[in-house]
């Protein structure tokens, strides 16, 4: 009896915003791009931001908008449940698309006492998908962006979390004037699909997407090899 209780209130967890998925593959967590009110790490960004060589202008921007960092927001985790055990290990930032620069519409990721940005989105939409793998191998991110309103381009790439490098998927070629998503699949892997994808932003300038997956491009792609950039 005490068994099927349990299976029953884990059936019952509230999954608003991120897909929970565990099994020996470790814990797989989907993320909307919603956003929540939680406090974020200003002092941890800025000092990122400041000390990185790969953003020489951004005390410069940041002087021309002193609120600069009043325009993140973080990406909402609201599957946490300390009555389960269950908090997110790693938290991302967002940038609005008001007033930030070149740092519009971009996201970071802090966790494990390390910062990086994911993706870019240089006049595009960002990142659109997030997948965050948890397990014995390691905590991996899979993110899919695409930058460049004009003539947008999309890419698929791997974080290892804990120092930021990054990888590509082995032979996985993808048209990049097209969107995609992820999708878990029941079997405790990671499905690849063509999407359609439709921009909305809220009064403050944070974008969110309606997402329809339409085509399966490739199955498994979590089982498919990761190569360092």
């Amino acid at each position: 009896m005490k068994k099927k209780r349990f299976l029953f209130l884990l059936f019952l967890l509230p999954l608003s915003s991120c897909l929970l998925i565990g099994g020996n593959k470790g814990i797989y967590d989907q993320y909307k791009i919603e956003y929540s009110d939680k406090e974020i790490d200003k002092d941890g960004l800025d000092n990122y931001l400041t000390s990185n060589d790969d953003y020489p202008f951004y005390e410069i921007l940041k002087d021309n908008n002193p609120n600069l960092l009043e325009n993140v927001k973080k990406i909402e985790d609201s599957y946490e449940c300390k009555t389960y055990g269950m908090t997110s290990a790693v938290d991302f930032y967002r940038f609005s698309s008001n007033d930030c620069g070149f740092l519009n519409n971009e996201t970071f990721v802090s966790g494990y006492n390390t910062y990086y940005q994911l993706g870019k989105a240089i006049d595009g939409y960002g990142v659109t998908d997030i997948i965050t793998n948890k397990g014995d191998r390691g905590f991996w991110i899979y993110v899919i962006y695409s930058y460049c309103i004009e003539e947008p381009k999309t890419e698929i790439k791997v974080y290892r979390m804990h120092d930021g490098k990054k990888y590509n998927i082995k032979n996985l070629e993808i048209d990049s004037s097209k969107n995609y998503c992820f999708e878990i699949t029941d079997k405790n892997t990671k499905d690849l699909y063509e999407a359609e994808i439709t921009a909305s932003y809220d009064e403050d300038g944070f974008i969110s997407f309606e997402i329809t997956k339409t085509n399966l491009y490739k199955e498994a792609i979590d089982e498919m090899r990761k190569v360092e950039e």
